[in-house]
């Protein structure tokens, strides 16, 4: 029985359907421009899309040492940044992914296997499972101890909540519920051993010594509901959980700002939420203890004293002359201990603009949206994204000659039915963000076909950034109000060619006769 319960702890969400099992592609082993100071890795080296599932960390392991060599460069750390789009799946293989991803790579390791960052693009959603493995993304660039590295767009979507334990209906014996209870905690252990304690199975330590999960996040996912998601959604969220996101619009640097950096920077550094913190308003630009500047040497000093019991002290420090440099200090006076982040951006006088990332949202209000972070008009910050300019809505209307049209539900996208007669077409009426950032836009068509005999047969598309349009013939029995069509693909490399063929499910559930 306990091996029947261990099986059912199927992950931090719902299983999804064999159409989005997780695939892992290889796109290049080229990294984007990194500025000097920001390393900022967005340009995806490696797309997973799907739900996690057994075996998953195993395909990854096996795709990172097949293009090992692609990464090397000279004189380079040789980085994967991992791009994750997935509702989740199995916790145990989200667990071992992770691991994939976090585990020790030691120098030296030209030609070896690579490290691994991760990534968010436009519009992705990775959650439940795929957070814990995205949370694992690790850094080392100047050939110091590992550092957590992990990124996300302001527009993607990334979630957290409590594991599932799934079981069959039926009475259970005392031995039985105590092993469900123990295979959960143990979950939450190994979270806690690939994360934090940074050991393998066997107890062999990894180094790096910072947390990849704080403790407010881990008890923040605990409390969440199976049922429910817990989303990275402002600021204090991302810069509080050492979460970094890029690209976002420039915020100017002056007394107030300054002050508020020093703030989140405070509270963000044990993990605590600085919402409620102790803001600046206007009437307090005389205070003495507040936003004084300074000119030492070359550079300008904005001091601020955040505790007049303590005497702690905080102080940004930007570059005079159009020098392209600024750092933030948080001192305690008894030590002069320095505890405070480094900042680089370019910029010039008092009010500089700062666009860096994570260090970057220290400048802002922590309740502030991470949406509403992102650059008006900018481009998105990887070859694949798209701007977030919503699509043009399509009209809710026949598009194909049909003389009906209902509203289906199929992976979280809104599906259009349209039929005539014994034709049948169902397009996007409103896809997913995930999607729409990959450039599937409204009124893209993903099935025709026609119904005879009370059988539903036709030609399906996968969409794919690599190959264009696949094509793949699907057919199913429909009753009721769900219809799944099943077919199999033609699976391929990331040169397109043919390498073997793969079952695949679309699911799609009635919902209305129109939205």
């Amino acid at each position: 029985m306990r091996t029947f319960l261990a099986a059912a702890l199927s992950g931090f969400s719902l299983v999804a359907s064999a159409s989005y099992a997780a695939e892992f592609t290889f796109l290049t082993g080229k990294s984007d421009n990194r500025p000097t100071y920001a390393p900022h890795f967005v340009k995806c080296n490696i797309r997973m899309e799907g739900a996690i599932t057994t075996g998953d960390a195993a395909k990854f392991e096996a795709l990172l040492a097949k293009h090992a060599d692609d990464f090397a460069e000279p004189e380079r750390v040789s980085i994967a940044t991992l791009c994750l789009n997935s509702p989740g799946g199995s916790l145990f293989e989200g667990i071992k992914l992770a691991e994939s991803i976090r585990k020790d790579r030691p120098y030296p390791r030209d030609g070896g296997i690579p490290l691994v960052v991760t990534r968010l693009e436009a519009g992705a959603s990775c959650e439940s499972a795929c957070a814990i493995a995205f949370m694992a993304g690790t850094l080392d660039v100047w050939e110091e101890e590992p550092i957590p590295q992990r990124s996300m767009h302001p527009t993607a979507r990334l979630g957290f909540h409590a594991p599932a334990l799934v079981v069959g209906e039926g009475q259970y014996s005392q031995d039985q519920i105590t092993d469900a209870f123990d295979i959960s905690v143990n979950a939450i252990a190994e979270i806690q051993r690939v994360m934090n304690v940074g050991a393998d199975p066997d107890g062999r330590i990894y180094r790096g010594t910072e947390t990849w999960m704080k403790g407010t996040l881990i008890e923040a996912m605990l409390k969440t509901p199976a049922s429910d998601m817990r989303y990275i959604s402002t600021v204090d969220d991302a810069g509080r959980w050492g979460i970094e996101v890029f690209p976002i619009r420039q915020h100017v640097l002056d007394y107030k700002s300054g002050y508020r950096a020093c703030i989140n920077s405070n509270y963000w550094s044990i993990g605590a939420s600085s919402i409620g913190a102790w803001e600046l308003d206007e009437t307090e630009r005389g205070n003495p203890f507040i936003g004084q500047v300074q000119h030492r040497q070359n550079a300008r000093v904005l001091s601020y004293t955040l505790d007049h019991m303590k005497g702690t002290s905080c102080e940004i420090f930007t570059g005079l002359n159009g020098e392209d440099w600024m750092y933030l200090e948080a001192f305690v006076p008894e030590s002069e201990e320095y505890d405070g982040p480094t900042i680089w951006f370019e910029g010039t006088g008092p009010t500089q603009e700062v666009n860096v990332g994570t260090d970057a949202l220290m400048f802002y209000p922590p309740d502030t949206p991470l949406a509403a972070l992102f650059p008006k008009g900018q481009q998105a910050d990887t070859e694949t994204e798209t701007t977030t300019q919503p699509p043009k809505p399509v009209e809710w209307a026949p598009r194909f000659g049909g003389s009906k049209i209902t509203l289906w539900d199929h992976n979280g996208s809104q599906m259009a039915w349209e039929s005539k007669g014994a034709q049948r077409w169902i397009w996007y009426f409103k896809p997913r963000a995930a999607l729409l950032a990959a450039g599937i836009a409204p009124g893209t068509l993903l099935f025709d076909g026609e119904m005879s005999g009370g059988v539903l047969s036709g030609t399906a598309r996968r969409f794919s950034q690599n190959c264009g349009t696949l094509e793949y013939a699907v057919s199913d029995r429909p009753e009721g109000t769900r219809v799944v069509l099943e077919g199999a693909y033609q699976q391929r490399d990331e040169n397109c060619q043919p390498t073997g063929q793969r079952q695949d499910k679309l699911v799609f559930d009635y919902k209305a006769v129109s939205p």
